[in-house]
């Protein structure tokens, strides 16, 4: 229904299909269908940020810590993108804080790092 309301250019529609879809699919257990449909959402609307934030959390709870960093950067640089400058230093830094600790790989820490430098030069 979601990808129908999309190739209509519904995509008011099409968002509240696929969180509706993505909810179900969680309450029913079937978390990597649940990724699978919020990864579709914000291809579609990548500025969505409840999505990305639902992604996240899932992404956490499932133990897909790397996978959710990267989500937290991508989310960092909608707010960036937004020129909501301070919520985007404190998703970077959340975002770091979970690598450090996830132990993580080094470049993504420094990934992570590059991001907040051009931040804080804003």
């Amino acid at each position: 229904m979601g990808e129908l309301l999309l190739k209509q250019d519904n995509l008011p529609e099409a968002v509240s299909k696929f969180e509706v879809i993505a909810k179900t699919y969680h309450a029913r257990g079937e978390e990597q269908h649940s990724v699978k449909i919020l990864q579709r959402l914000i291809k579609a609307a990548p500025m969505d940020l409840s999505a990305r934030i639902q992604l996240i959390s899932l992404l956490e709870e499932m133990g897909n810590i790397d996978q959710a960093v990267e989500e937290k950067i991508n989310l960092a640089g909608v707010y960036y993108n937004l020129a909501d400058i301070s919520r985007a230093r404190e998703v970077y830094l959340d975002a770091y804080k979970i690598a450090q600790n996830s132990g993580a790989s080094s470049d993504l820490q420094v990934k992570i790092l590059y991001h907040l430098a051009d931040v804080e030069l804003q």
